[in-house]
């Protein structure tokens, strides 16, 4: 039984494992898998198969992942499926290629998520998974996966800038102390937004030369997108580029053509690079730190090719940035660094190599590991083969001749006293003439932290924080914030639960934190006046458990659930969501709308800021209705776009 690491990408996925050191599984043939569905024929289809079909069939599903955690749905032959159904579509491909190399099951998975994935968007992760089949060994969150790849080098302080296809991860990393020190990011920032401000362009060119208006019609966007990522990724290598498309819209044959300037396209994607480098800097702030506290910047995630963004960055920091690992697998290969922390969850038999070396000079090379005390371990697949057998710990080592100069796949399998095997490989390629250097020492684990605070409510009028923001999980935390009246009979409470960073009693906080569900408590009789207790207890992989009993007396204990399927688009931070719909909206958005929009979120922000020193009634009920006008706004502009 295999355990696997698995980046969740929204454009691509990456799959990987340990054999020794950490390797990408190709999926049919690619290192990185496309998060992209597509139903042809009586199937669906997964991957480049799927993104080819793109311009020419209106069943294709792209980044399924941008709407995790939300009500999206989706209607493919006469069928609703949700973002969870097509992400299962994705791990599931995931999991027959590595069963496919590794030639036994596959059951669980470290996989990723955004560091600001919300609570909701956890769970639908977590549902994703279950649904493929596989048990989730850990949800790591993305810039701890990038810095198990990259290690800590030496450096004392590292600002991991994760910028994907649709989200963006910015972690302050403190190396020395194996903390995270910082967050920041957008969950709706990436190279998609990158290429539609190309697609803007385009549908601009269409209205005005051919009076064709598609700007507004997803699918066909969908086909000018592949177009105008292809003339991304041609400027991270050249100052000009093609931009071509020749096809049917609206039924009517058009051409696109025009030169796109490497210098035009850095003023198109000025804003939104300038809405990442704030994002980094903010990761800084709440870290406790300036930009000079940076020792080094590490870049993960495709859409960090962009010179663009690659040079800001080293503007904003002072310094050069640094690409130790490919961008693009970095998160997947820690992900599948850190299923060696699996091993051991359980009592099930397994191999855990400590060894890492890729290169080796010397003629025997010293396999290490851990596996049942007590079992035999036979290491074939060098110039001869090696036996040894585990101490009362579990572990071993094993000396193997290598194959001279050749590339040597150790096959190491253990057998437990009670007949039971298990195995693990290593790749080792001997070279004589290579510089002989000392195997890397592991990298500590990185604590993971919460990104923001759990907190619950009742009515809009009060507040209080269960789990503060930046807590090293696992953890918990408890309130006793709730009263509850003598009642002779077992009664109900429903309280809104939500998760942010405004924990004022008396702030009207709906629209700068999420809502994360409903928590139901059923408590049994209580013949006095108490508080109600509550406590809320995170996992590993951000997995909820919440428990409630009374104060004057904690052997009556109540039951409480927390049902996220109470919330709705509506729920989530309004703030976060405005940005979101302006940014995706682009050119579609009118100016004078866009103006609107963002002259209403500015009056929340500063609405907010003036409460919070003056703590007026009448700045409170401004607030309030300076949320619900922008949420109707935004209600509006989502509906018109398809968002």
């Amino acid at each position: 039984m295999a355990d696997i690491g698995i980046d969740l990408g929204t454009t691509n996925s990456v799959l990987a494992f340990l054999r020794g050191g950490p390797e990408v599984i190709n999926i049919k043939g690619k290192p990185t898998l496309p998060s992209a569905i597509a139903y042809e024929e009586g199937e669906f289809l997964v991957g480049n198969a799927a993104k080819n079909l793109a311009a020419s069939s209106d069943d294709v599903i792209i980044s399924p992942k941008r709407h995790m955690g939300t009500d999206k749905k989706y209607t493919v032959s006469g069928k609703t499926y949700t973002p969870v159904d097509f992400s299962a579509m994705i791990l599931e491909e995931c999991k027959k290629a590595a069963e496919e190399l590794l030639g036994e099951p596959v059951t669980s998975a470290v996989i990723t998520i955004p560091a600001h994935f919300n609570q909701e968007q956890v769970e639908d992760t977590r549902k994703a998974a279950e649904q493929a089949g596989l048990k989730v060994g850990k949800l790591l969150a993305e810039p701890v996966a990038a810095s198990a790849t990259y290690g800590s080098g030496g450096e004392d302080v590292v600002l991991v800038f994760d910028m994907g296809g649709g989200t963006l991860d910015c972690t302050v990393v403190d190396t020395f102390d194996a903390k995270i020190a910082g967050l920041g990011g957008d969950n709706w920032l990436g190279g998609d937004d990158f290429d539609n401000r190309i697609v803007d362009r385009m549908c601009k060119i269409l209205k005005e030369e051919q009076g064709i208006d598609v700007a507004n019609d997803e699918k066909a966007r969908l086909r000018l997108k592949s177009k105008a990522e292809v003339a991304k990724i041609n400027l991270s290598e050249a100052n000009s580029t093609q931009v071509e498309y020749i096809g049917k819209m609206d039924g009517k044959l058009c051409q696109v053509e025009f030169r796109l300037t490497r210098n035009e396209y850095n003023e198109m994607i000025k804003d939104i690079v300038d809405r990442a480098i704030q994002c980094a800097e903010e990761a800084v702030a709440k870290a406790g730190m300036t930009t000079n506290d940076i020792d080094v910047v590490l870049l993960v995630g495709g859409s960090t090719y962009t010179p663009y963004v690659q040079d800001r960055l080293s503007e904003a920091f002072g310094k050069e940035v640094s690409k130790k690992a490919d961008p693009m697998l970095a998160v997947g290969l820690g992900a599948a660094i850190c299923t060696r922390d699996l091993a051991w969850d359980d009592s099930t038999h397994r191999v855990m190599l400590r060894s890492r070396a890729e290169v080796w000079s010397e003629p025997t090379y010293t396999v290490r590991g851990r596996t049942t005390a007590g079992s035999k371990v036979s290491i074939t697949g060098g110039a001869a083969p090696a036996d040894t057998t585990a101490d009362d710990n579990g572990q071993f080592t094993a000396d193997v001749p290598l194959s001279e100069n050749g590339v040597n796949d150790l096959n190491v399998e253990a057998t437990a006293p009670s007949g039971e095997t298990a195995k693990a490989m290593q790749r080792i390629r001997h070279d004589s003439g290579a510089e002989q250097v000392a195997e890397p020492d592991e990298a500590p684990p990185i604590d993971a932290t919460l990104p923001r605070n759990y907190l619950i409510g009742l009515m809009d009028d009060h507040i209080a924080c269960i789990v503060q923001e930046g807590a090293t999980i696992p953890t918990s935390g408890e309130s006793d914030q709730f009263s509850c009246q003598a009642n002779p009979l077992p009664f109900k409470l429903q309280i809104p639960v939500y998760e942010g960073h405004f924990t004022r009693n008396d702030l009207p906080y709906g629209p700068f934190n999420t809502h994360m569900g409903t928590l139901f408590v059923n408590c049994p009789p209580t013949p006095e006046p108490t508080q109600l207790m509550l406590s809320f207890e995170v996992d590993e992989s951000r997995a909820i458990r919440v428990r409630c009993w009374f104060k004057n007396d904690p052997s009556v204990v109540g039951e409480a659930t927390l049902d996220g399927s109470t919330i709705t688009k509506e729920g989530t931070h309004l703030i976060g969501r405005t940005e979101r719909v302006l940014n995706q909206g682009g050119d579609r958005i009118r100016p004078d709308e866009k103006a609107r929009i963002g002259r209403k979120k500015q009056a929340l922000i500063d609405l907010a800021e003036q409460f919070a020193a003056s703590n007026s009634n009448d700045q409170r009920q401004q607030i309030i209705q300076t949320g619900k006008d922008l949420q109707d706004d935004l209600r509006a502009m989502e509906q018109k776009l398809n968002l």
